[in-house]
C-alpha cells in the first residue's frame, strides 16, 4: 500500500543516516549553548495564522471539526511558548528538530511532511545574534560533510525591501511573493509577472539584480538595514543578495539563506522576526535559523556510502544460541551494536543474510568455539576468517 502524497517511509539504512544527521546537528547546536524544547504537533488555528501569510494559510492541514491544525514550522510554536513565559530568563536560546506539515504540491526535496532543524535566540536586539547563528549553521553543514563557504550564505534585510518597495510604489504582498519566485521562474519570469501590475518592473529587477555595491545601495533606502548588514558581513562574510525575500511574512530585519547546489533550492534559511512574539502576548527581539533537513538528506543520500547500523553480526551453528547470546551481550556492554541469528538454519544461509544486509563483520560460533571458549571472526568483504579469544575486543 502507498503512503499519502508527499509523505514517505524510510528503510533502516535511510533512517540510520537521518538519525546520524540529527545527532550531528544537535551536537553542534548544543556546543553553541542551545538547548531543546518540545511543543505539540498541533496548534490552534489563530496561533498558526496570526502572521503566516496567505500562501502558508492555504497550506495548513486543518483538523476536521476542530479549530486546530498541524504546525507548518517550528518558529510559530516557539513564539507562542515564549510569549506565555513572563519569567523566562533572556536571552533564551533553544533548538528544535522535529516534523512539520504543509499541504502543498510535493516536488524534489520538498514534501508535505518533513523535518526542520531550528535554532533561535530570543531577547537580543543586536546583530551579534545573527553572527552566532550563521557561524553555527556553517559549522553544522561542514560537520554533515558539505563543502560550505561563507559566499554560499545569501543575506538581505526586510527593512530595506520595505523601504525600496515604498519608494517604487509597489508595497504590497504580491510584490514580495513574486520577487521570492526568482529562483523558480528566473528574472524574466518575475519581470513578466510584475509587469501585470507595475510599469517599472524591469527597472526594479535590474536594480536589485545588478547593483555594483549592494550595501551602498541598501544605505540609500534604510540606514538600519545597512548598519545591521554591515556588522554581519564584516564579522561573518556572506553575499548580500538584494532579491532575497524569504516567503514568511513575519520577518522584520536581516534574512539569510544558504545555497549549496544549483540542482536544489536553499538548504538553510532564517532571519529576524522581532514582532512575532507580540502577536501572542509578550513582545521581544527574536532571530533564528533553520537547516533544510530534507534537502540536506537528499544531497547526502546521493553520495553517502551505505551506513552500517551494526558493528557485528553473530551466526551460530547447532545448539549454541546461549553461547552466541553470551558473546553478544558482552559486546553490547562494551558499546558495540550487535545483531545475531535467532533460528536454526545453515551457516551458509546466515552468511547470505549477513551479506544481503551489508554487514561487514560476522562472528561465528559452534561446538568447537564454545568448547575452546573462542569465536571465529569473518571479514565479509575479504572472506578471511580467524579464530580469536572470546574477549578479543
Amino acid at each position: 500500500m502507498k503512503t499519502p502524497t508527499g509523505m514517505r517511509d524510510f528503510s533502516r539504512e535511510e533512517t540510520v543516516l537521518r538519525e546520524s544527521m540529527v545527532k550531528t546537528i544537535k551536537e553542534v547546536y548544543e556546543r553553541y549553548g542551545f538547548l531543546p524544547i518540545d511543543t505539540p504537533a498541533m496548534e490552534f488555528l489563530d496561533v498558526l495564522t496570526a502572521k503566516s501569510g496567505e500562501e502558508i494559510k492555504e497550506q495548513i492541514f486543518i483538523i476536521k471539526g476542530e479549530d486546530i491544525g498541524l504546525r507548518f514550522d517550528l518558529t510559530v510554536p516557539l513564539a507562542r511558548y515564549v510569549a506565555g513565559k513572563l519569567d523566562l530568563p533572556k536571552p533564551f536560546k533553544r533548538y528544535a528538530i522535529a516534523k512539520v506539515w504543509r499541504n502543498e504540491e510535493a516536488q524534489k526535496g520538498r514534501y508535505r511532511e518533513f523535518i526542520q532543524a531550528d535554532a533561535d535566540i530570543i531577547g537580543v536586539k543586536e546583530p551579534t545574534a545573527e553572527v552566532e547563528l550563521l557561524y553555527m549553521a556553517k559549522e553544522a553543514l561542514t560537520k554533515l560533510g558539505f563543502d560550505v563557504r561563507k559566499e554560499n550564505f545569501l543575506i538581505n534585510d526586510r527593512r530595506f525591501l520595505f523601504a525600496y518597495a515604498e519608494a517604487m510604489n509597489v508595497k504590497e504582498p504580491f510584490f514580495f511573493r513574486t520577487i521570492d519566485k526568482i529562483d523558480k521562474i528566473g528574472k524574466e519570469g518575475v519581470v513578466k509577472l510584475l509587469k501585470e501590475r507595475y510599469n517599472n518592473a524591469e527597472k526594479i529587477i535590474d536594480e536589485l539584480s545588478n547593483a555594483k555595491d549592494p550595501l551602498k545601495f541598501i544605505r540609500e533606502y534604510s540606514d538600519e538595514a545597512y548598519e545591521a548588514l554591515a556588522f554581519i558581513t564584516s564579522r561573518f562574510g556572506g553575499r548580500v543578495d538584494l532579491t532575497l525575500v524569504r516567503g514568511l511574512d513575519y520577518y522584520t530585519g536581516p534574512i539569510f539563506e544558504v545555497k549549496l547546489s544549483d540542482k536544489i533550492g536553499s538548504v538553510a534559511g532564517g532571519g529576524r522576526y522581532d514582532e512575532l512574539l507580540s502577536i501572542y502576548g509578550q513582545g521581544d527581539y527574536a532571530v533564528g535559523i533553520s537547516l533544510g533537513f530534507e534537502r540536506l538528506y537528499y544531497l547526502l543520500s546521493k553520495k553517502a556510502e551505505r551506513k552500517q547500523a551494526i558493528d557485528f553480526y553473530i551466526a551460530f551453528i547447532g545448539d549454541n544460541f546461549d553461547y552466541a547470546f553470551e558473546v553478544a551481550q558482552a559486546l553490547r556492554k562494551k558499546g558495540y551494536r550487535v545483531d545475531m541469528n535467532y533460528s536454526k538454519r545453515s551457516l551458509s544461509k546466515q552468511l547470505e543474510y549477513a551479506s544481503n544486509m551489508g554487514f561487514k563483520k560476522v562472528i561465528i560460533v559452534g561446538d568447537k568455539e564454545r568448547e575452546k571458549n573462542v569465536v571465529t571472526l569473518r571479514d565479509m568483504e575479504s572472506g578471511e576468517q580467524k579464530e580469536m579469544d572470546k574477549e578479543f575486543i
